[in-house]
């Protein structure tokens, strides 16, 4: 028989002397293939090392060599139509032992995003199984706990519930390995990805072996943190498809289009650079993170008057000057530093569009760098191999994302600053038919000669109050950052002609005056 070929079905008899295939042909085992069966399927999903399925075929303490159980695997492998690479039956963990994995339709994995689970080890612990169960439900309810509306997670402690295909929802699983050293109970917790198996995180707990119920949740909900943020700085770092920001809104976990993930990632955030304050990627992270702050809350900030501008802007030209020697060497990292110099408005335009540029031509990272270097030419006003970029990224991005969301909006931005209102039009309707929610920008994207008849009725419905803080804003986050005065002027004349329309010279903050004082100006005087 071919060792490759395949069944559907093996019954195998009681005892695991022989079984049969799935086309009616029987399969006959020896001895020693019969008690490893019999071993394995007594646990399944469980590690078997080589030296326990030796001594299960040839007694405890018996010198013959391991390897007799490799063959032995093998055969029944051959037998059962099995094989290594892709296995229905056993699995090989490397310099480890085999697993059992095989089963029924009703053993599949939970449909979660999160396995808690399998917990391993329990055998071997006595007296302190129960206490290391109870500590890996306090740690299964606290992750449960910190998953976004809409997040999942499923407690999976038996090993054969956890071992093979991941559902299509799954995309990390928390494994628990329980041990003692020196009569202390001691647990590693280690967070793979899903499917591929890869370490995000790892984690390792001494527990108390007389706790509180209290004391154990709160120890538990310390490791779930730490584990959980490991997991999304891994998730960030990884994501090589997505801009920093991009990634790190993905990484919330927060379903498509949701806001909130500023506030999800802040508390991330915050632990990591806590437990490592001096770690150069970290600081890149929570610099690109402030940054973020008034991308997705700045019209809230503006308006509650809690926008604290100048403070930011010093904590992120702090953390990216401390940072910059380290993350330099990778261009995707010098990229996202060369736009948070540039956002600064603090004279580092020339060493900015230096490493973007630099970035840029040793990035593998295209489409992300595309976006973000698109986005610094138009506000340098090098507008055609702006669009260039941004379209390139857009075609690049998956259809729906976020990163296509973000890079048609930048792509909006620079054809407004450059006047292009027949392009901005078709490209906001691109926009709009990816994400129906950014309809709520037209006042900022449409012809400001001609504005449309949607961007008028959303005006209308602005108080002005919030007309006001939307133009501070559009200011901080887009019109100053244009070097050209035409282009800056051109960046927010249609939001500043409809409001100022409305409410009057009132709703013109100073900041916008400051930048754009001649805009001001005509538009005033156009009114009256």
């Amino acid at each position: 028989m071919n060792e490759h070929q395949t069944f559907r079905q093996i019954a195998f008899s009681p005892d695991f002397t022989s079984a049969r295939r799935d086309d009616g042909t029987e399969i006959s085992f020896t001895r020693a293939e019969s008690r490893i069966l019999r071993l394995m399927s007594r646990s399944p999903g469980r590690l078997l090392t080589r030296n326990q399925l030796l001594d299960a075929v040839s007694g405890e303490g018996s010198d013959k060599s391991d390897r007799n159980i490799d063959y032995t695997i093998s055969r029944l492998r051959r037998k059962l139509g099995d094989g290594p690479k892709q296995p229905r039956f056993i699995a090989t963990r490397y310099g480890e032992g085999y697993i059992w994995i095989h089963r029924t339709a009703s053993d599949e994995p939970p449909d979660a995003e999160i396995l808690v689970g399998p917990l391993r080890g329990l055998d071997g612990i006595g007296d302190l199984a129960p206490l290391a169960r109870r500590f890996a439900e306090e740690f299964f309810d606290a992750v449960r706990s910190d998953l976004p509306n809409g997040g999942s997670a499923a407690f999976v402690p038996d090993p054969i519930l956890s071992v093979g295909r991941p559902s299509p929802r799954q995309k990390q699983s928390i494994e628990f390995t329980f041990f003692t050293e020196a009569n202390q109970l001691e647990c590693i917790l280690t967070a793979r990805a899903a499917p591929s198996g890869s370490v995000l995180g790892v984690a390792r707990n001494r527990l108390d072996t007389s706790p509180t119920r209290a004391g154990l949740r709160h120890t538990a909900a310390e490791v779930a943190h730490v584990l959980l943020g490991q997991i999304w700085r891994s998730v960030v770092a990884t994501s090589l498809e997505s801009p920093l920001p991009v990634a790190m809104h993905d990484a919330a976990g927060l379903p498509v289009g949701e806001n909130a993930s500023w506030k999800r990632n802040d508390l991330k955030l915050k632990r990591l650079m806590q437990a490592d304050p001096e770690d150069p990627t970290l600081k890149l992270f929570y610099a690109t993170h402030l940054h973020s702050k008034y991308i997705l809350l700045g019209h809230d900030l503006f308006q509650s008057g809690k926008a604290t501008c100048k403070a930011d802007e010093d904590r992120i030209e702090t953390l990216v000057l401390s940072a910059l020697p380290h993350i330099l060497q990778d261009p995707s990292t010098s990229i996202m530093a060369a736009k948070l110099l540039f956002f600064l408005d603090r004279g580092y335009d020339d060493l900015a569009v230096e490493m973007a540029e630099e970035g840029l031509r040793a990035s593998t990272a295209i489409a992300s760098s595309l976006a973000i270097v698109g986005q610094m030419r138009s506000f340098t006003g090098r507008t055609d191999e702006a669009i260039g970029c941004l379209e390139q990224a857009a075609r690049l991005a998956a259809y729906g994302s976020e990163f296509q969301v973000y890079t048609l909006f930048m792509k909006c931005q620079a054809l407004a600053a450059a006047g292009h209102w027949d392009g901005l039009a078709r490209t906001r309707k691109e926009l709009y038919k990816v994400r129906p929610a950014t309809v709520l920008f037209e006042p900022a994207f449409t012809d400001p000669f001609k504005p449309s008849f949607r961007a008028r009725a959303l005006s209308m419905a602005l108080t002005r109050k919030r007309a006001r803080a939307l133009l501070m804003h559009f200011t901080y986050v887009s019109t100053r950052l244009f070097r050209k005065p035409q282009m800056r002027e051109n960046s927010i004349r249609a939001p500043l002609r409809l409001f100022l329309g409305r409410f009057g010279d009132a709703v013109v903050p100073d900041s916008l005056r400051q930048i754009v004082p001649d805009l001001v100006d005509e538009v005033s005087g156009a009114r009256r």
